[in-house]
This record gives C-alpha cells, sequence and structure tokens, in this order.
C-alpha cells in the first residue's frame, strides 16, 4: 500500500498547489482521506479536474475522518446569511491536535481501508491496535506533564487548539487573529496585550507558520513567553516540542481605557511606524520622480520581484527570511537586475524598456514559485516578504535603514546633475553623458533601497510610496524641486493620516496607508480636473460641460439598464439609497411585506444586541474576571448558538423582501432610468454646440 499527502508537511495546508503528477496518481487511488469540514477550501478544483464520482463528497473513494468527531465550535450557524468569508463554518477543523481523536479518526480510515480490500481488515486492525497502545502511553506522558498547569489561561496566534486545550485543561483567552487567517490590526493588539497584562497571561502559542514579527511584538508588549508547537500533521521524525507555562489569576482592574491612556498606547504601538514612513518617505520620493521621468513605473515591482527570488533562493539554502544572509542574496540579485535596467536602455529600439521590466518581473515570479516549491512554508515566508508588516518594525530596523539610506541620499546630491539630465532631459542634456554608467548608478542605488525597504514594508507599501506622492506632485509642480518638496508633504501627511486611520478604524496598517495614498491621488486629480473644467467654463461657457453631462447620463442609463435585466446583482447605489432612504424599498412592498420587514429589522437589532451582551460575558469568564461556572459557560454557548441561527433565520426574511422589490423595482425604477439617462445622453451628444 503507498500512502501520500497531497498537502505536504510545514505547507499552509488551506492554499495547496497540487502537481500534475499528483492529480494523475490521484486517478488511479483507491482512497481519498480528507480532514473535512471547511479545512481544504481547495480540495474541490482537484475534484473537478480528475471528475471521478469515487471522490465527490460521500462518494466510494471519499473518507471524510471528521465524521466521528465531537466537534467544538460547531455552533457556527449552517446558514450563511451575510456576506464574506465563512470560517470554521461547520466546526473547528483542527481536532487531530486532541491526541485522542486519533481513535474516531484511525477506526474511520480502517473502515474505509476495508472497503477496497476486505481480506486484509485483520491487519489493518492490527496495526491500529499497536498505534493506539503506544498513543496511550504517550498521552499518558503528557498527561502527566502538563497536570501541574491546569486551568493556566494562554493566548494563541490561529484558532488552531481548542481541542488540544480541551485534552490538557488550558484555558484559550483570545487568538492574536481575530478572525483566522486575517492579520491582527494596532487596536486590536493594543486591546490584547493590555488585557493579557492585566489578566497574568504568561504563554503565547504560535505555529511554525505564524508571523515570528507579530508574535514578538505581542509577547514583549504583555511580557508573554512565545511558545511554538508543532502540529502533528506538520511534524518532522524525531521533532518535539515542549511547553513549560504557569498557573495565572486576573485581577479586578478594569480594561477600560481612559483617554490619555489610549492616546499612550497609540502613540507607543505607532511611533515607530510612524518613522520608518517619515525614512521611506525621504528617498522613495526622490527616487519617483526619476521613475516617472523616465516613464519606468514598474520598476520598483521588478526589482523587488528579484530580490524576492533572492531570498527564496536563500531560504532553500537554509537562511532564515530576515537573517543578513538573506538580504545579501537579495541584494546580489537586485544588483543583477539594476545592471540588465542598465544594458537594456536605448533610444532606439523596437521594445521599450517597459515591456523588458515586465518580462523580467513575471520570469522572477514565476522563479520564485520553482523554488518555493521545494522550501516547506516557503509560501507563507515570501508572502510575508512581499506583503511585509510596517506595524512590527522596532527602533533599531529603522535606525539602520536610516543609516543606509543616508550615505545613498548624499551619493544622489553629488551626482544629482547628470542623473537629472538623463531621467528628465535624455535627449538634450543627457545626451552626452554616458547614459549606461549613470544608469548603472541609479538602479544599483534604487535597487539597494528596494531591497532594504521591502524587507520592512513589503512591495505594495514601498511601490505606494516611490509613484503616488511623486505623481501627485507632478499634477501640481513642475519644477523637480517643486515637485519633491509637494512629495515629501503628501508622503508624510499621508503616513500621519493612513497610520491614525489604521488606529482609529481598526484597520491592517500597510492597506490602509496604501488606501490612504490612492484617496490622495483622488483628491488632486479631482481638483485638478475641477480646475480645468472650471478653467474651460470660463473661456467656453456651459458647452464645457457637455462631456461630462454626456456621461453622467449614459451612467443613470446604465444603471436602469443593469436594474431591468440583471436586478439580483448587487446594485451598491441602490442600496446605499435603501440604507439612508428606507422608503425607496418599502414603497415596493405590500403592508403585509411593510410589516414583515418592520418586525424583521426589529428582531436583527435586538439579536445583535443580545448575542452581543453575552460574548461580552463569554470574554470575562475567559479572562477570569467574571466567575462563571462551567454549566454556565455550556449555558451561555448553546444560547449563542440558537441566537445566531434566529438573526440568520431574520437576515434571510429580509434579503428576501429584498428580491422582492427589487422585481418591482426593475419595472418602476430601472426602465425610467434607462430611457431618462439614454434620451439625456443621445439629447447631448446630437445637440448642436453654440
Amino acid at each position: 500500500m503507498t500512502v501520500e499527502s497531497l498537502a505536504p508537511a510545514l505547507h499552509e495546508p488551506h492554499a495547496v498547489d497540487v502537481k500534475p503528477g499528483q492529480l494523475a496518481r490521484l486517478k488511479s487511488a483507491a482512497l481519498l482521506v480528507r480532514v473535512g469540514l471547511d479545512h481544504e477550501p481547495w480540495l474541490a478544483r482537484v475534484r473537478a479536474l480528475v471528475n471521478d464520482p469515487r471522490f465527490a463528497p460521500g462518494g466510494a473513494a471519499d473518507l471524510d475522518v471528521s465524521s466521528g468527531i465531537d466537534l467544538l465550535q460547531a455552533e457556527t450557524p449552517r446558514v450563511k446569511s451575510g456576506p464574506g468569508v465563512h470560517v470554521h463554518g461547520f466546526g473547528n477543523p483542527h481536532y487531530w491536535l486532541d491526541p485522542m481523536n486519533a481513535r474516531p479518526m484511525t477506526q474511520t480510515i480502517l473502515d474505509g481501508l476495508s472497503r477496497p480490500a476486505p481480506d486484509a481488515r485483520e491487519a489493518f486492525t492490527q496495526s491500529r491496535a499497536l498505534f493506539l497502545a503506544r498513543l496511550d502511553a504517550g498521552v499518558a506522558r503528557w498527561t502527566g506533564a502538563l497536570a501541574p498547569y491546569r486551568g493556566a489561561r494562554v493566548v494563541v496566534f490561529h484558532d488552531s487548539w481548542p481541542y488540544f486545550a480541551r485534552r490538557f485543561g488550558l484555558v484559550i483567552v483570545a487568538a492574536v487573529e481575530p478572525v483566522p487567517g486575517v492579520p491582527p490590526t494596532p487596536a486590536f493588539l493594543a486591546s490584547l496585550t493590555t488585557s493579557m497584562k492585566d489578566a497574568g497571561v504568561r504563554v503565547l502559542i504560535v505555529e511554525p507558520s505564524a508571523s515570528r514579527s507579530i508574535a514578538d511584538r505581542v509577547a514583549a508588549s504583555s511580557g508573554a513567553r512565545v511558545a511554538t508547537l508543532i502540529p502533528p500533521s506538520a511534524a518532522t521524525p524525531r521533532r518535539a516540542t515542549t511547553c513549560s507555562c504557569s498557573s495565572s489569576t486576573c485581577d479586578d482592574s478594569s480594561r477600560h481605557w481612559a483617554g490619555r491612556a489610549e492616546s499612550r498606547l497609540m502613540i507607543e504601538f505607532l511611533w515607530a511606524p510612524f518613522v520608518a514612513c517619515l525614512v521611506l518617505t525621504a528617498i522613495h520620493v526622490y527616487l519617483g520622480l526619476h521613475v516617472l521621468a523616465r516613464g519606468v513605473i514598474f520598476v520598483d515591482l521588478a526589482l523587488a520581484q528579484i530580490a524576492a527570488l533572492g531570498v527564496t533562493v536563500a531560504f532553500l539554502a537554509g537562511h532564515e527570511i530576515q537573517s543578513e544572509a538573506s538580504y545579501w542574496y537579495a541584494l546580489v540579485f537586485t544588483l543583477g537586475g539594476a545592471a540588465l535596467f542598465a544594458v537594456s536602455r536605448t533610444r532606439r529600439t523596437p521594445v521599450p524598456q517597459e515591456a523588458i521590466i515586465g518580462i523580467v518581473y513575471v520570469v522572477s515570479a514565476a522563479a520564485a514559485v520553482l523554488v518555493i516549491d521545494r522550501a516547506p512554508q516557503g509560501g507563507e515566508h515570501i508572502r510575508q516578504i512581499l506583503v511585509g508588516s510596517i506595524l512590527t518594525v522596532t527602533p533599531v530596523e529603522v535606525g539602520t535603514l536610516a543609516l543606509l539610506y543616508a550615505p545613498i541620499g548624499v551619493l544622489h546630491w553629488l551626482v544629482r546633475r547628470p542623473l537629472l539630465d538623463i531621467s528628465f532631459d535624455p535627449d538634450g542634456a543627457g545626451a552626452g553623458r554616458a547614459v549606461r554608467a549613470w544608469d548603472f548608478v541609479f538602479y544599483a542605488s534604487f535597487g539597494v533601497v528596494v531591497t532594504s525597504s521591502v524587507r520592512l514594508a513589503g512591495v505594495l507599501l514601498v511601490f505606494a510610496y516611490l509613484v503616488v506622492p511623486a505623481t501627485a506632485a507632478a499634477l501640481l509642480a513642475r519644477s523637480a524641486r517643486g515637485r519633491l518638496l509637494a512629495g515629501w508633504t503628501f508622503g508624510v501627511l499621508v503616513s500621519l493620516g493612513g497610520l491614525a486611520a489604521s488606529w482609529t478604524w481598526d484597520l491592517p496598517t500597510g492597506a490602509t496607508v496604501v488606501v490612504a495614498f490612492g484617496v490622495l491621488v483622488a483628491g488632486v486629480g479631482i481638483a485638478h480636473a475641477a480646475r480645468a473644467g472650471a478653467r474651460a467654463t470660463r473661456e467656453r461657457g456651459i458647452e464645457a460641460l457637455r462631456g461630462a453631462a454626456i456621461v453622467v447620463c449614459a451612467l443613470v442609463g446604465l444603471a436602469g439598464l443593469l436594474l431591468v435585466f440583471v436586478p439580483r446583482m448587487d446594485h451598491w447605489w441602490l442600496d446605499w439609497l435603501e440604507a439612508s432612504v428606507p422608503a425607496a424599498e418599502t414603497l415596493f412592498l405590500s403592508s403585509d411585506e411593510r410589516d414583515t420587514r418592520r418586525d424583521a429589522v426589529e428582531d436583527v437589532q435586538r439579536d445583535v444586541a443580545e448575542i452581543e451582551r453575552v460574548r461580552a460575558m463569554q470574554r470575562e469568564a475567559q479572562w477570569g474576571t467574571r466567575p462563571v461556572t462551567e454549566e454556565m459557560q455550556e449555558r451561555m454557548r448553546q444560547y449563542l448558538a440558537g441566537r445566531a441561527e434566529i438573526l440568520a433565520g431574520d437576515r434571510l426574511v429580509l434579503q428576501a423582501l429584498r428580491a422582492r422589490a427589487r422585481a418591482r423595482q426593475r419595472w418602476w425604477l430601472g426602465v425610467p432610468l434607462m430611457i431618462l439617462g439614454a434620451g439625456g445622453a443621445l439629447y447631448l451628444a446630437r445637440r448642436p454646440a453654440t
């Protein structure tokens, strides 16, 4: 018998890239064994590609080993009434982390293996008995080792450990990821670390694939110890992990923050990221002016991807992602790319340099994927190097970055004249320069900056600092000095606003800053267009607004057309109108339907408030601030399960009523909008100019 795993050990199990050879072997396999629940979302596409009914859910060769498990967190509503990801929708899928669950799991596997090979059932039974004997001995040892710590409160990084905690008597009070797979926000981390200090939580349990920088930040702020536990499915031979922790109690101090305490926490968590953003602004805005002038907008992405390829090779060679060796690998690869871009720039060529940059980017990305396939947890680590984590930068890292960028800035100041000539006037003053030599100086220093910045901030944020302030400044100033000053101003203001928004609305830090840059460009663009429109209106009168009026009419007509022919699609403008003016929906409902809608809205509001009240009681019980018996905890869990099902049903009622309103709105609202928009656009387009 041959057993092969489609999801390799130490890889992210929720996102597996199955290879062609594995598909071929699966086609001829006798049995497909799976964790089940929603643990393997990628498996649906694999089944579709194999196209064998034996492997369909419930098929003859499909074996779901979760069928005999007493699932935890199974109270999650099966009815999905709202949009978004439905995480752990059938219960927590990490049930194998309770070693005693191996009994029902192996029984299910034994029964499944015996179906195609009934004569071998006795051999399978004997092998299972030997395994269970060793397992029982191990569980006895582990239970004895952890007995002194029963009742100890711990925090986990990912919500993977409830079965383990139930078996060995640990109490999980919170998870660093508020939703499985979703990174924590600054405000959530601040609240979590404060609660950990108040409750005396001294242990943070993480998996090997968890973000170590975030885990270290939480541990440093709370005084807890990071304990890395390797799940059995990811363990390597002869490797074991031990964890020691101490019982803890929670005092009765309040965790409600005063305004001054909240401000102190915000400064504590965000001052280093803000200084890092200032350092990025100082160097990247200047380089962005050159990038825009040269027309090589995506050179940053290409060099960053080359650096990521270097880091991937270093990781495969046995170096940690954040090690100095990985940095030098990335730098050498980046300098090679810089040399290629310097040589490839010519004024007369059938292939523009931007095409070469794009080719380098996709080839580097594909090569990194090939290398990642051989590296355990490679996908997670490379995703980290591309996305970055500006929130977790340390003062030492910011200082090192500033010391590195200072001489690069001095170098560019000393050689500013030839670089500016080549970037801004290549056919004039730059024509007499040694273009390739100066291009190598530019791209090499640019590569050093990109390689260093990406380690801290990730590709998206680095690209935003490089291009967005320079683009906005180009709309407002003509001289290089004016654009540089405007770009620096924009970078500082957006950094401050993005970090503040991240804290205020509890959003991911890096993504919030990038979106803030997008808002900046949109605002500057709208202001620029408004100024141009005002100037044109003064010169040509109302006729200058004809084009804008045609666009507005066309959009109105398109909205009506979509409402008529696709009423069930998402009509955001109509959703916003109904949320602002409920009569926009209720006008298209009958009297009985309006009464039903009113009752459902009141029920939803009441259900949400009640669920939040009971969940607050649960959190207080977990943190130890409210003494609650186990019986009461079970009653709260069952109550929440029932209430959540009722809430899901009420929301389905509202969705059904909205669907009925849409069926009537398509004619009474969609048709008039379509006629009005199309007629207005045609009239304005055919109206003679004045």
